[in-house]
């Protein structure tokens, strides 16, 4: 009885955030507003434990935690994690992939009780996230539910939404054709090709997907402040220029090798743009092979700083930026 009790959890769990949040593909709805995942200390699918003082508050509220209470949730990769607020909350909450708050951190407060909500995102391979609620105003947070949303396919979704991972894999010929000729430009979703007229775009292969060159542009819609995660190559020998119309970046231009290739060990050549909803556009010197790019909003208060230094290196959310004189972080 217990087995098929659990199993049926389970299914609720799921159809319950497809029901209610259809909108984006394979999420998953963790509601505290029965009770259940609180009187077990975990959810039905064991992916999320609670640890520390916490109790059940009602069904409209649903988890009530203290100061360094911890709420951990095994991800399956790039994803956000999007909490339900309170206007009653009143702590701060941390969140962990490797380090402490590397993450961010946010107010667990909102204004719109019930509504609003507070997100964190994630990028990388299957990973155990600890949240860990912190000293802010008073004593409570107050949590009716989490949503755990996967990276979501940018090539197929029309907006930019708010907060939400998108991926970009240029490697199954989804985007650019496995037999392109390389001279059409091509708008799908979040992205856009462009070919110039320079030099036609190619396919590679399974591994490191697309081949850009000078005057081929990728272009690529975002809903605000984000890293863009650009899948690295040996093999690449130019450059890659980030520019837009609504914001700014850490670096204008970065050389496109990497030390490893992305299908083997992540490797990524990283921009951090900061602006307002808007375009991103890539440009290419040389020969770049580019299998993936991802589109990780940053969720908390974020800018750019100058910074005008002889030369030396700073660190901006474990992103190593090198600096020389002039330069701007």
């Amino acid at each position: 009885m217990v087995r098929r009790m659990c199993f049926f959890s389970i299914i609720l769990l799921m159809a319950s955030s497809s029901r209610l949040y259809g909108q984006f593909t394979n999420s998953v709805l963790y509601d505290f507003k029965t009770g259940t995942i609180i009187a077990a200390g975990q959810s039905p699918d064991g992916k999320l434990k609670l640890a520390g003082t916490y109790s059940y508050h009602s069904t409209q509220y649903g988890l009530n935690m203290k100061v360094n209470g911890t709420i951990t949730i095994d991800v399956p990769g790039s994803c956000t994690i999007r909490f339900l607020g309170s206007q009653y909350s009143s702590l701060k909450m941390e969140g962990k992939a490797d380090a402490k708050a590397d993450l961010g951190t946010q107010d667990t407060k909102v204004v719109k009780d019930l509504s609003d909500v507070y997100d964190f995102t994630y990028s990388g391979k299957p990973k155990t996230l600890t949240f860990t609620l912190v000293a802010g105003t008073g004593n409570d947070l107050y949590l009716p539910q989490i949503e755990v949303i996967p990276a979501q396919q940018g090539s197929i979704s029309t907006t930019a939404a708010k907060n939400i991972v998108y991926y970009f894999d240029l490697r199954d010929g989804s985007i650019i054709p496995t037999n392109t000729t390389g001279k059409s430009d091509l708008n799908l979703g979040l992205i856009s090709v462009i070919v110039g007229s320079s030099n036609a775009y190619g396919y590679n292969g399974a591994q490191h997907g697309s081949v850009l060159k000078p005057g081929n542009q990728i272009k690529l819609a975002v809903a605000g402040n984000s890293t863009i995660k650009i899948g690295g190559s040996i093999y690449s020998n130019g450059t890659i220029s980030a520019s837009s119309s609504t914001g700014a970046f850490n670096k204008t231009s970065q050389q496109s090798v990497t030390a490893g290739n992305y299908g083997n060990d992540g490797s990524t050549v990283d921009f951090i743009y900061v602006g307002t909803a808007g375009t991103v556009t890539l440009d290419f010197t040389g020969t770049n092979y580019i299998p993936y790019i991802e589109i990780v909003p940053i969720t908390y208060p974020f800018t750019l700083s100058q910074w005008v230094v002889k030369s030396g290196t700073i660190a901006l959310d474990s992103t190593i930026i090198t600096l020389t004189s002039g330069a701007d972080a």
